[in-house]
């Protein structure tokens, strides 16, 4: 058995891509846009490497004591610029004190889609804040692998399952510091891509920086600011905008993210994300973002001293956290209708789909539909 026989249960990692010693498969792109791996020639040899370090066939549990934490950067100018509370530029500003690499996503040259990439490839602005789109990670195991026979430290950003990966590949590396996030999913580049070109033509000039989480309006906020080389620039809330709005829906997900079992399992050393338990937890809510941080390692624990210099952290109670790991599931209604949205993509366009499904109306439709649900929820 090889992982090609196994689609369904694919992430788009690119893991066996990276581990095949003979070069047989080679990441492409299913036909709703989500990246797996296919035969690039009949040169497999069966040695069954691609399923060993297939995450979605080794799901381990860990038996481990997290302690949780909330709190945010010190460096006010860096936290503003970051979607949350700026922990991962703390975290990644250590690393690269130390003379460390720090590897995370960022977008393409011409923003049509999102690849990871090192800081010897990138300044480190470049990945800093979220990407709400699936990364190419074409070779991104092999440059960690080569990276710690250099002697560098090294920090892994990514999705719960890539990170996975890289604990199961090079294990406990005391040169690997691995960071994981709650992640809502990924979308296919193919339909991000298909919203910038609307974008600009719209706006009749190349788009030059894309911010998913602007804080223009405060944190939490969830609105977007796309620049362009005109000087125009677009800003929406998540509810108006085309892409936006169906990130937060899983009827653009990975099959494979419907019924993710790695945020419930994480392999890494920390998990940084948005502190949407604020209210629960008593505390009060700040504009300029607040992180929430899990440490599941030794590792993970001498980071968090390294940094506390440039970091304001509180403590929390495990049940504080609770809501951010909870097992996804999704009806049967939800999951036909994210078949019929995906149908309609490949008919037409992820744009025209978003305009005939959502957008009819535009802006006055939506208000009513928020509105219409608010009443029905009361």
């Amino acid at each position: 058995m090889n992982v090609i026989d196994l689609q369904k249960k694919c992430v788009g990692c690119g893991a066996c891509v990276d581990i095949c010693p003979v070069k047989a498969l080679r990441l492409t792109q299913n036909e709703n846009g989500f990246y797996e791996p296919e035969f690039a020639n009949d040169a497999c040899i069966n040695c069954g490497k691609c399923t060993k370090v297939c995450p979605a066939l080794n799901v381990a549990t860990r038996d481990c004591s997290p302690s949780f934490h909330y709190g945010w950067n010190a460096d006010e100018e860096t936290r503003k610029k970051s979607s949350s509370g700026g922990m991962f530029s703390v975290l990644a500003d250590q690393v690269l004190r130390e003379g460390g690499v720090v590897i995370g996503a960022k977008y393409s040259d011409d923003f049509r889609s999102v690849v990871m990439a090192s800081t010897e490839e990138c300044d480190l602005d470049e990945l800093r804040r979220s990407k709400y789109c699936q990364s190419f990670p074409d070779g991104i195991y092999q440059k960690v692998s080569q990276f710690l026979k250099d002697g560098k430290r090294v920090m892994m950003v990514g999705t719960p399952c890539q990170i996975a990966v890289a604990k199961g590949i090079f294990g406990e590396n005391p040169k690997l510091f691995l960071v994981d996030f709650l992640c809502g999913g990924v979308t296919p580049n193919t339909t991000f891509s298909d919203y910038i070109d609307y974008l600009e033509k719209k706006y009749r000039s190349k788009v030059v920086n894309v911010n998913m989480r602007d804080k223009t309006s405060g944190w939490g906020t969830f609105r977007i600011r796309v620049k362009f080389a005109n000087g125009k620039v677009y800003t929406s809330r998540y509810q108006f905008d085309y892409y936006y709005h169906y990130y937060c829906t899983p009827f653009l997900k990975n099959e494979a993210c419907l019924t993710c079992s790695f945020t419930a399992h994480p392999d890494a050393d920390i998990t940084i994300a948005d502190f949407w338990g604020y209210q629960a937890a008593n505390v009060a809510k700040n504009e300029k973002g607040i992180s929430l941080v899990s440490i599941y390692t030794e590792k993970g624990k001498a980071m968090l001293e390294a940094v506390s210099d440039r970091a304001v952290l509180f403590p929390l109670a495990a049940e504080q956290t609770a809501y951010a790991y909870k097992e996804k599931s999704h009806s049967k209604e939800i999951l036909e209708e994210r078949t019929r949205v995906l149908k309609e993509i490949r008919n037409t366009s992820f744009i025209a789909m978003a305009k005939h499904r959502r957008f009819r109306y535009g802006k006055i439709g939506i208000l009513s539909k928020i509105l219409l649900r608010k009443v029905l929820h009361k």
